[in-house]
């Protein structure tokens, strides 16, 4: 993560992450130790979350700038959850976060299985 705690936040990338650090405090009960932006058109980051029972590796998938679709992260998290709740395997989701927006979940590391 970038910044520490007594700088100012004038850098909109060091408000993005304090913005999920105090989410994953007051929602998750955890410790945002990485925070890792991804380069990529739609922000998303990896991270880790030190929790009572051990780390968790988490993903936060924020909002596009430029919404073609018209869909917004809002909407894709409520389909998420309809998802999760109707037992459809998806990665947990660990709730929304509307300053953002952003979704914290759970990542999921690839797994590749070769089949002869």
């Amino acid at each position: 993560m970038s910044g520490g705690a007594s700088e100012e936040l004038d850098d909109p990338a060091d408000r993005t992450e304090h913005i999920i650090a105090a989410w994953i405090a007051a929602n998750m009960g955890g410790k945002l130790v990485a925070l890792e932006r991804q380069g990529r058109w739609r922000p998303a980051w990896y991270g880790t979350v030190r929790m009572p029972d051990g780390n968790r590796a988490i993903y936060v998938r924020g909002e596009r700038s430029t919404t073609g679709s018209g869909f917004t992260l809002e909407r894709e998290y409520r389909i998420h959850r309809l998802c999760e709740e109707g037992g459809i395997k998806v990665p947990q989701l660990h709730g929304f976060i509307p300053e953002l927006p952003a979704v914290p979940r759970q990542h999921l590391w690839p797994r590749f299985e070769v089949v002869i």
